[in-house]
């Protein structure tokens, strides 16, 4: 159900979920060979089975995971797919399957490949993807850490510098015009009347010639 419908947009899209497959089957057996059948690795531990809270779940995925073949005629008509087997698709379905389990069991049960050797020979590959393509990487040491630097020469630069030195030269205006207003605003006689005066010959000026 995952793999025939992955090669139906793009013959790409179909090769990575044939690689993932792989990859889960020789995961799943390999975890099986260890675990069952491969030596014992516990040391004065005794083995023991899980708790039903982890052990019910497991077991109804379990079985719902047998028969669920049985029933890919009536979910599909549920879901509005329509049955229709690729042999070609099922038979290299089952060839990935058999190829994963295959490469399980000869690693970790005949032992002709070393897993060890097999780490070093691939650990360029190994590293890739625990590093996650080093995705996380470039986000910390390049975007993240751009971010913060262009950041800093911001706020030295535009903040510190040009809005903070508007904002402070300002002061120095501001200040000599209140001590202006603030002399205008002394409370003396004299200088109100001479306000007066000059106010009025102002408009008499304006009245006169403004014409």
């Amino acid at each position: 159900m995952i793999v025939p419908p992955a090669y139906a947009p793009r013959f790409g899209w179909g090769l990575v979920a044939s690689v993932v497959s792989l990859l889960t089957a020789y995961y799943v057996f390999r975890e099986g060979c260890v675990m069952f059948l491969g030596k014992e690795r516990h040391q004065g531990v005794v083995p023991h089975e899980s708790p039903g809270v982890m052990l019910v779940p497991m077991v109804v995925l379990s079985i719902m995971a047998v028969v669920a073949g049985f029933f890919e005629g009536w979910y599909s008509q549920v879901f509005g797919a329509e049955k229709e087997l690729h042999l070609t698709i099922a038979v290299l379905s089952v060839a990935i399957g058999l190829t994963g389990i295959a490469i399980a069991y000869v690693v970790y049960l005949k032992g002709i490949l070393n897993p060890e050797k097999a780490y070093e020979a691939l650990k360029p590959l190994h590293t890739t993807f625990k590093e996650q393509f080093f995705t996380e990487r470039l986000y910390h040491k390049v975007l993240a850490k751009g971010y913060m630097s262009l950041s800093r020469v911001l706020y030295a630069t535009a903040e510190r510098q040009l809005i903070d030195g508007l904002v402070n030269s300002s002061y120095v205006g501001v200040r000599a015009l209140g001590g202006l207003l603030k002399a205008l605003q002394a409370g003396k006689l004299n200088l109100y009347i001479l306000f007066l005066s000059v106010g009025f010959l102002a408009l008499l000026f304006l009245v006169i010639f403004w014409r």
